[in-house]
Parts: structure tokens; sequence; C-alpha cells
């Protein structure tokens, strides 16, 4: 039986309920950086860890392994970038993964930079395990990710939370998986506005979008008064003036508007390519994420499917291949393939391109495209199309593999398990510890 969930950051982004029962351990997580551990896992099972002796092989690309503590990967390679003085779209990478947390994943470049990249030194970044392939690095290559994470100050004594966990876990997997929702990490848990600039972005509304970025201040954020009297003057001079470097993107927004008052779309495009893609992914995941809770809200299963959803075929890779639409004629064969897992249930990521589903699924898309006040063609961005999104599915629900408790003492357990790529850790410790706050739990 789904539980709604009390926090408010969760209904803020989407996330209106746990799949499983009302019980929890509580706790938080991230107590320390070191309490939060995550390592690729390519599609050959190679994970990315400080043991890995991947065999040298041959080719034009070059490839490591990334460590970064505390960081987050767009920042790591901006580092590397200007201390190597090597072209940021040089480097080809999977995944962005958490911030706050040690995380190794695998990142591809040039031979040409071998020598540089040996001799790079940071003390947040560590690069190692050179070897070299006749191909680079695509997202397409990557299985997902192991962790191991401490769930630290438990509510309860951890025999019991052992018992819980063991018990939450045994219902996740009777009911067939985690509900697919887009993790805390996509849209910020201190400033939680990605997904709120991509809206603007994408409804055209680029001065509204700007101000957000730069400007509206949270009670959590350590510039809250700063940014407070920022959001109040919109004077991108008292932004130069008053903010510090570390602010560097909002920054070079404002030095762009002072130069050139109200170019906001110029202003903008002072950001990275791929921040800029970023804002419109997350207002595309919180939709996303709209649509999980609406099902689950309205008793329409996350694996199995209703007549006009959508199923995606699995190849022998494991991944979707192509996407058929269900039908009265289909759905008892659909539903053989997702029991035998050469099918997965999806549900769609908003886009110019999107065929909404049919029958009950695709009235409750209908629904949310009402609310949002939202037309699928606002998505191919008339003012800066370099981000325009076509839309894709994504998998409903997705299952936990290979999970472990390793330790458990006193207010505490650590627990291991690997995730297949494009889901989110959070979303399934959220499950286990169902946090009120989510930001003092370490989220």
């Amino acid at each position: 039986m789904p539980t709604e969930t009390f926090s408010n950051l969760d209904k803020y982004l989407g996330l209106n309920y746990y799949i499983t029962s009302p019980k929890s351990i509580g706790g938080r997580i991230r107590a320390k950086v070191e309490d939060f551990i995550v390592e690729e896992v390519s599609v050959d099972r190679l994970r990315a860890s400080p043991n890995a002796t991947p065999s040298d092989g041959i080719g034009e690309y070059l490839w490591f392994i990334l460590e970064k503590r505390n960081l987050d990967m767009i920042t790591a390679i901006e580092i590397i970038s200007r201390q190597l003085n090597i072209p940021r779209n040089h480097f080809f990478y999977a995944g962005i993964k958490d911030a706050r947390a040690i995380t190794r994943q695998f990142v591809s470049t040039f031979t040409s930079y071998e020598h540089t990249l040996k001799m790079f030194q940071h003390n947040k970044i560590k690069l190692y395990a050179f070897f070299r392939r006749p191909f680079k690095l695509r997202p397409g290559l990557l299985y997902g990710n192991w962790f191991k994470i401490k769930i630290s100050d438990l509510e309860i004594f951890y025999e019991k939370a052992l018992k819980i966990v063991s018990e939450l876990v045994r219902e996740i997997e009777t009911l067939g998986g985690v509900p697919a929702y887009y993790g805390y990490q996509r849209f910020g848990t201190i400033r939680p506005n990605t997904h709120i600039v991509g809206k603007y972005i994408i409804k055209g509304l680029f001065e509204e979008a700007v101000w957000e970025y730069i400007a509206r201040p949270y009670l959590r954020e350590r510039f809250y008064d700063t940014r407070r009297e920022a959001w109040k003057r919109r004077d991108p001079e008292f932004v130069l003036k008053e903010y510090p470097k570390s602010l560097h993107h909002e920054r070079l927004m404002a030095e762009h508007l002072c130069k050139n008052p109200r170019d906001y779309v110029g202003a903008l495009r002072r950001l990275p390519l791929t921040l800029r893609k970023m804002f419109i992914q997350a207002y595309q995941s919180y939709l996303f994420n709209k649509l999980v809770s609406k099902r689950i809200e309205h008793g329409l299963s996350l694996v199995f499917p209703q007549i006009g959803d959508y199923v995606g075929l699995i190849d022998s890779r494991g991944i979707v291949s192509s996407v058929v639409k269900v039908s009265k004629i289909n759905i008892a064969e659909v539903e053989r393939l997702i029991r035998e897992r050469k099918a997965v249930l999806v549900g769609n990521i908003f886009g110019y391109g999107t065929r909404l589903a049919g029958g009950y699924p695709g009235q409750l898309e209908r629904e949310i495209l009402e609310e949002e006040n939202l037309k699928l063609e606002y998505f191919k961005i008339k003012g800066m199309p370099e981000i325009s999104s076509k839309g894709r599915y994504r998998h409903l629900s997705f299952r936990v593999e290979d999970f472990k408790v390793t330790e458990a003492c006193e207010n505490y357990v650590t627990v291991e398990f690997i995730l297949k790529k494009g889901n989110y850790a959070t979303v399934f410790l959220r499950e286990i510890m169902k946090p009120t706050d989510v930001v003092a739990s370490g989220y």
C-alpha cells in the first residue's frame, strides 16, 4: 500500500508517494563525505574502483578513472580543463554523479593528453587507471552504478532497523521495483529551482529564468541575504559587486547584462551548454515525477500496463530497442514479456515529439500538461533552439540488484547495492528512511 510523503520538498519536486508501507528506520546519510561512495559499472562489469586493473588496450581514445570528492562533475571537468588547458568538450563521460560523495567514474579523451593528465594534481580530484580504447565513452557503455552508503543516527536500535530494512526490501521485490522518480540531485535541495529555471526557458520567459537562477533566495543557502537583496533589486551591477567569485555562473550572467541590458537569452548563453540542457531536463524530470505520482495516486501499476500505455522491448544487451503501444490485442503478450524481463513499462519524458499515451494513462498525461499550462510544442525553444528537446521514454520502475547490509552497529547500518544507469540511490533510500526533513537527512 503506497504511503504519502510528509516532506514539503518531495511534494515540490513531484515525489508525492512511497511505494512501501509507512515503516522506516529514519537516520541520515552523508554525515561524512566518506559515507556515500559511488563507482560506475561498465557494460562488461568493470567497476571504477581504486583497485581496477583494466587491460591497456589500443586505440585513439584514452580512458581513465576520475575520482572526485565533494565536487560535482561539471566543476571537476572545468578544473581539469583550466589547469591543463584542455578544451572541456574533449572529455567524454556517461553521467554527472552525486556532488556530496566520493565518486569514481570512467572518462575518455584523446591519447595526446595522456602525459599531461598523468601530471595532474588536485586535493579533490584524482586521475588513475589509464588505458586505451578504439572508441570514446558514451552512455550506452555504462551498465550502472555500485553504491556503498552509511545510514547513521538511526531512530531505532540497529537490530530493529535491520528487520525493517529486510521487510521493506521484500515489499519492493514483491511490488516489482521502486518508482523511477528522478532524485533530489536532479533539482538541488538547498536551492531546488533547476526545474523552475527550465520551466521559464521552455515558456520563453527568459528574464524570469535569469533572475530565478541568479537571485531567488532559499533560506538554507549560504548566501541567502545577498541573494535576497539581489532578488529585490534585479540589478546586475549589484550582483558583480556583492556576489563572491565562487558564484561564477551568476557573475557571468550579470556581467553580460551590464554590457547588454535586457539581453536575457545572451546572458543564459554565457552558461555552459551542458548546464542549460540540465535546466530543460530538470523540468522534464519534474513532469515525469508528477506522472509517476499520478499513476500511484490513481492505482495504476508501475510494472504492468493499462491499455494505451507504452512498453519498451529489451534487446540482448539489456537496452530498450523499441517501444510498442499496448492494446487489447497485445496486452497478454506484453505482460508475458514483462514477467520474463524482456520488456518494461515506460512513461513519457515530455518533448515536442511526444506521442501521448492512450486510454486512462493518456488522460493522466493530459492532466499534467493542463496543470502546468504547457503545450508540447514549447519544448522546441525558439529563442534557444540548441536546448530544444524532442522527448523520450523512461522506465516507470526499477529493481535494486545485489542488495546487502555490510555493517550494522549501534545507531548505523551500511548498505551496498547496484542500480542500472539512470536510477537514483536516494530514491531507493527514501523508501527505507522516509525522511520528513530531506536536507537534514543528508539528501
